[in-house]
């Protein structure tokens, strides 16, 4: 299998960058549509590959993708780095692959505090964490986006929170607690190594519902959830 080696420095001086993990992405599809490509660049997708030595290597497009791609690169400290139009060329006999060399910028930073959207308290224990605002007419590709990554940082006993390693451009912050019911999104813009302070997210108190299943057998391991039923609309005079 042909691989790719990937580099990182600091655009400031060049200096390397020893420790990061890469992801490329080969496809056409992916190429086309922002969203989708975000989705596939994801943590949470997975096929990331770790740094040794300042090193790392990445595989090339399967047979029938596209030979044009996406490398993206991640290092702590970093905001996170992206090389589109990445051409995949054959390589002429006794020769090797040239370094791909992506330069790192210093990170974004939004901080802030989850508080009771009535009485002002820190609320402790809640996942907060960022990712590229969608392009509104992209469609969805992550049905699971309101789920916190591995990424996601918890708030402590004074509910604030520091969210890292985030990029010049627009972002949605978001936020979910077990507990509490799901807010949207927060959007924030960001300038080039920016640390956005005093950011609030209100979240209203939650209900807990306690109940039991009757009437038929419930197999090992069922949850059970609740959901929004709308409300009917009746002009006047309807009855």
């Amino acid at each position: 299998e042909e691989l790719l080696e990937v580099r990182a420095v600091r655009k400031s001086d060049n200096a390397p960058v020893t420790t990061f993990k890469v992801m490329a992405v080969f496809e056409e599809y992916a190429n086309r549509n922002n969203n989708y490509l975000e989705y596939r660049l994801s943590e949470r997708f997975g096929n990331w590959q770790d740094s040794a030595d300042g090193k790392a290597q990445i595989s090339g497009p399967q047979q029938g993708n596209a030979n044009v791609g996406v490398v993206r690169v991640l290092a702590a400290g970093f905001a996170p780095a992206t090389k589109r139009d990445v051409e995949w060329k054959d390589v002429e006999a006794g020769k090797t692959r040239e370094p791909l060399v992506l330069e790192l910028q210093p990170e974004s930073v939004i901080r802030g505090k989850v508080v009771d959207e009535t009485t002002g308290a820190p609320i402790a224990g809640a996942m907060v964490w960022a990712v590229r605002k969608p392009d509104a007419n992209g469609g969805i590709y992550d049905p699971n986006n309101s789920d916190p990554p591995g990424s996601a940082v918890r708030t402590g006993d004074d509910g604030t929170f520091a969210v890292a390693q985030l990029g010049e451009g627009a972002w949605q912050l978001r936020c979910t607690h077990p507990q509490r019911p799901r807010v949207p999104a927060t959007d924030v813009d960001l300038a080039a190594a920016e640390q956005k302070t005093g950011l609030e997210v209100k979240l209203p108190a939650g209900a807990i519902v306690d109940g039991r299943i009757t009437g038929m057998p419930i197999p090992q391991g069922a949850r059970g959830s609740l959901q929004e039923l709308k409300r009917s609309q009746f002009g006047i005079g309807d009855r």
